[in-house]
């Protein structure tokens, strides 16, 4: 392969990165949980409010903490820092759950944003481990059977 499909191949994967990261997908589902609810859609509304709260304004505060230096780059990389951008996004979900709740959102979105706060309390126990178990799975059989 020749370094100008190398690069048109990594110029892809980047876009397709940005693209379907989770904010952007989130959003969109959020922003369509309603319809299957009377009124839609009107109701369109709340989907974009949970949307603020859920992916707006945490994108936000992570781009600022990226911009300060404090978080090495706006997917996270470094496991370590993980943890404290999952506990602020999880504050700001759970702002968005009273405020929706305050303002009657449909049944529809207040599972949608209950069922993101059960992924990012998953994802909150598993990433700042540093390596995933399957790794550290292949780490001890490498030092049990080594090649």
């Amino acid at each position: 392969m020749n370094q100008a499909a190398i690069r048109t191949r990594n110029r892809t994967a980047r876009w397709l990165t940005e693209v379907f990261q989770p904010p952007v997908v989130v959003t969109l589902q959020l922003l369509i949980s309603p319809a299957v609810e009377a009124g839609f859609p009107g109701t369109i509304g709340y989907g974009a409010l949970a949307a603020l709260f859920v992916c707006v304004l945490p994108l936000v505060v992570l781009l600022g903490l990226v911009r300060l230096g404090k978080v090495t780059d706006h997917h996270v990389s470094n496991r370590k820092q993980r943890a404290p951008v999952l506990v602020m996004a999880l504050a700001s979900v759970a702002a968005g759950l009273v405020v929706l709740q305050a303002a009657g959102a449909p049944r529809s979105v207040m599972v949608m944003v209950l069922a993101i706060v059960g992924g990012i309390v998953v994802l909150a126990a598993v990433s700042p481990s540093g390596r995933s178990a399957a790794t550290r799975r292949r780490c001890r059989l490498r030092q049990l059977f080594p090649s």
